[in-house]
């Protein structure tokens, strides 16, 4: 994952101050273009040209924007009809977009009978498929590790305290 996808709300910030200094400095070059065209004589309607070159500067600066909250409200998983939002140009807008919780990252926690579950079943499994010697060893580990969960621990504690204590390839 590249620092972009970790900070999603910067690089939107960065993304909106590099779109509006492109706005700011295609206006400049284009404009002071137009301005020495107009000194020599080529462009008679100095203010229309400027006007235009205003407003083609403007809508690249909004399709950049609009890509870059664009790209960032589909990395938090929110549908783009939030795109909505930025035609009503507010701060409260953008403290909205900032603050929505991102969907992404990991993924959620199992709960301890899950976990306790999904550990059943792979001794299970294991254990249908070894020799008697790993069956033996394998339930010896499932006793401490039940032990340890009837004595207060969490499933997931005493599973990391077994393996950590004994390493194998399962509990």
């Amino acid at each position: 994952m590249s620092w972009f996808e970790e900070h999603i709300n910067w690089t939107t910030v960065i993304g909106i101050v590099a779109s509006l200094l492109l706005y700011f400095i295609l206006c400049f070059i284009f404009g002071s273009a137009h301005s020495s065209l107009f000194l020599f004589g080529v462009y008679e309607d100095f203010d229309i040209a400027i006007y235009r070159i205003s407003i083609t500067s403007l809508i690249i600066c909004i399709i950049s924007i609009s890509l870059v909250v664009a790209w960032m409200i589909k990395k938090k998983n929110r549908s783009l009809w939030w795109l909505l939002c930025w035609l009503v140009p507010s701060p409260a807008n953008y403290i909205v977009w900032l603050s929505m919780q991102n969907r992404t990252g990991e993924a959620p926690k199992e709960s301890d009978e899950e976990f306790k579950k999904r550990i059943w079943l792979e001794y299970r499994q294991e254990r249908a498929q070894a020799n008697p010697e790993r069956q033996a060893e394998l339930d010896n580990r499932m006793s401490e590790w039940q032990e340890l969960i009837a004595s207060g621990w969490t499933p997931i504690q005493s599973y990391q305290y077994l393996i950590n204590r004994k390493p194998a390839e399962y509990l």
